[in-house]
């Protein structure tokens, strides 16, 4: 029975000390009072800002306005405004920007705050303070309210921002070619409000070509060949067409005529070439050696016949044409002429 007594009394002194202890609040350790709570009667959205207005509260010092893009205000900026004009002298420990108060028609504190991020939901909390003894003794904070800040222009935000312009930028550059022009935006922001004040496209005029030379190939006995000619190095655009020369021809035996220990032969005359060469042989297989008398012999372009003399006489001799042309420093030759038979007399 004594041992129940016992506990009970010590309940007893444990609660009783547990309430005997003061309560935290934000004024000092003395029985100073805390300043009266305010709230935010008005919260307005403008472009890239805010403006918060409440009524002014009697016997405090200033206030200050925080804000924050986070419910729990871990990333919050403060604003201190003072409520009258005297120097505050006290020790301001908060590192917040101070300004002086400003009111509206309706008798409410007004505060706007700028250069905030477009289209941006931010939490924005009030609380006021006295200043005592060179002390700040603030109130609690009023109830978070929400504001989404604007993106674009709007009448209504005009006359918030006389817009201070910053240097012209080069915007949108679009480099003109020798097929298009080209064009680029030159812009003005507004130092104070990051809005555009102006924006103008000025064009750049299409660029001439840049010609490059298409060197000629001349033509030979296997394949074309063109003239010179250019085009743009840019666009690939055709400047100077080049020509198709087409390949040499081959020249063909016309007739060969029976002479005495002689013959004369005949052919058409070919275009483009430097000279002919006409190879006679007693082989019809055009053998090189003492025995056949394979020989050729070389003609000018301008002519269209030729008589082989000094040869043997009543004897069978096969006979055949090329032309030859030289490209560079390598002479070409076209292919053999079909073969013709004469028998000298």
């Amino acid at each position: 029975m004594k041992k129940v007594l016992s506990l009970f009394l010590s309940i007893i002194l444990v609660t009783s000390a547990l309430f005997a202890l003061p309560l935290t609040s934000y004024a000092d350790e003395d029985d100073t009072e805390t300043p009266e709570v305010v709230t935010i009667a008005k919260l307005t959205a403008g472009m890239k800002s805010f403006t918060a207005k409440w009524y002014p509260v009697e016997g405090v010092s200033g206030y200050q306005l925080q804000y924050s893009t986070r419910s729990i205000f871990t990333d919050a900026k403060t604003v201190t405004i003072k409520a009258t004009d005297e120097i505050d002298d006290g020790d301001d420990t908060d590192e917040t920007e101070q300004e002086e108060i400003e009111t509206d028609g309706e008798g409410m504190i007004s505060k706007s705050i700028k250069m905030l991020s477009a289209n941006k939901k931010y939490y924005v909390r009030l609380r006021t303070y006295k200043l005592t003894d060179g002390k700040k003794i603030y109130s609690v904070w009023s109830s978070a309210k929400t504001i989404v800040t604007k993106g674009s222009d709007s009448e209504e935000e005009a006359d918030e921002c006389e817009h201070t312009p910053l240097p012209v930028v080069i915007e949108k550059m679009n480099p003109a070619t020798c097929v298009t022009e080209g064009s680029y935006d030159r812009v003005v922001y507004c130092k104070d409000c990051g809005e555009v004040i102006s924006r103008e496209t000025v064009k750049i005029p299409m660029m001439s070509h840049t010609p490059i030379a298409d060197k000629a190939a001349p033509a030979t006995f296997k394949a074309d060949g063109k003239t010179a000619g250019a085009h743009c190095l840019i666009c690939g655009k055709v400047i100077a067409e080049q020509t198709v020369i087409p390949k040499l021809a081959s020249p063909k035996l016309s007739k060969v005529n029976k002479n005495k220990k002689a013959f004369t032969a005949t052919w058409e005359k070919v275009d483009g070439i430097d000279g002919y060469q006409i190879q006679y042989s007693t082989n019809k297989a055009f053998k090189k050696g003492k025995i056949s008398g394979t020989k050729t012999v070389n003609i000018k372009a301008s002519a269209a016949k030729m008589k082989i003399k000094k040869l043997k006489s009543g004897k069978k001799y096969f006979v055949r044409i090329r032309a030859y042309k030289t490209i560079g420093d390598k002479k070409q030759y076209s292919k053999w002429s079909a073969k013709k038979a004469v028998k000298t007399k």
